[in-house]
């Protein structure tokens, strides 16, 4: 057990066996709850503080509760409000969790008070793509509803400036594997102290996922680093920052768009190829199937004919 569960990185319930040791596991439940027990809590890490010192099967039929009370009102998005706002005692008791998302339902009518961020302008190798910032709690449950997590419950983080949320996206297709959102910080400032994501903020990214709390695709990630290096650069600082960039990161972010596009070209030159030659194939076929008839059909009236 302690192979399957602390052998990943940053296992949540590898957490609680390092702190309880192996006592904390034997005998408390299935193998397979601990697995739909780890699966949550590393989708929903904010829940992990609070879980501590459960046993298995007392965090799985925490979850299952939690996702209960969560379907009744905004599913995922109730899942990241109780995530960031609830306390251990919240999720004792049902009526509690309910509290805590009627509240946080009054408090997103508020429109946020904050001053949006000034994002660097993207170089043209992104040209393709849209970075947008989520200030409103529309924005944020549209977003968490696209992309399949919790981030429709950040709206009190974004209100109070403890984060900002930002949306990438290609600017043509649907395929929400390539969209991403991620979860920024002020590294200057400690828990608990906040203010306006100025110039100044030395920005630090907390989390980046794609659709379904998958990882967020590679360009995604070198388009938030070069976003992240570039906050609250300016003149020549940014003029050399965006240099350095180019001939680094982002020259190896181009080569990569560069071969993908060139892979898909040429499996599609493939592609018309096999089915050119499916089609040559299958009028062949067509014309051998018409011949065997014809001949099928002599067969049968010369079979036919009366002998002298």
């Amino acid at each position: 057990m302690r192979e399957i569960f602390c052998g990943r990185r940053k296992s949540a319930v590898g957490w609680n066996l390092n702190v309880f040791g192996e006592a904390y596991v034997e005998g408390h439940a299935l193998e397979d709850i601990g697995e739909k027990v780890d699966l949550f809590l590393r989708k929903h890490t904010g829940f992990t503080g609070l879980m501590l010192g459960l046993t298995l099967g007392q965090q799985y039929e925490m979850t299952k509760r939690i996702k209960a009370v969560c379907k009744e009102f905004d599913g995922e998005d109730s899942l990241g409000v109780l995530e960031t706002q609830a306390c251990a005692v919240d999720l004792l008791q049902d009526d509690f969790m309910r509290e805590v998302l009627r509240k946080d339902a009054i408090e997103s009518q508020k429109p946020f008070k904050v001053i949006p961020m000034q994002l660097a302008k993207l170089p043209a190798v992104f040209n393709d793509y849209t970075v947008r910032e989520l200030l409103t709690r529309g924005d944020l449950r549209r977003e968490g509803r696209d992309m399949g997590h919790c981030v429709g419950g950040y709206t009190s983080l974004v209100r109070a400036n403890r984060s900002r949320v930002l949306s990438i996206r290609p600017k043509h297709g649907r395929d929400k594997s390539k969209w991403s959102t991620v979860e920024l910080r002020d590294q200057n400032y400690p828990h608990g102290v906040w203010r306006e994501f100025g110039k100044h903020a030395k920005l630090v990214v907390v989390q980046h996922r794609s659709h379904g709390n998958d990882p967020a695709p590679a360009i995604n990630q070198v388009i938030v680093d070069y976003l992240v290096e570039m906050h609250g650069k300016v003149g020549m600082m940014q003029f050399v920052m965006r240099l350095a960039f180019k001939s680094t990161t982002l020259s190896k972010a181009a080569k990569a768009v560069v071969a993908c596009k060139t892979a898909a070209n040429a499996c599609v030159r493939q592609a018309e190829k096999v089915s050119a030659w499916l089609k040559t194939m299958s009028g062949r076929l067509e014309k051998m199937a018409a011949t065997a008839r014809a001949m099928e059909q002599l067969g049968q009236a010369g079979s036919a004919t009366p002998e002298e």
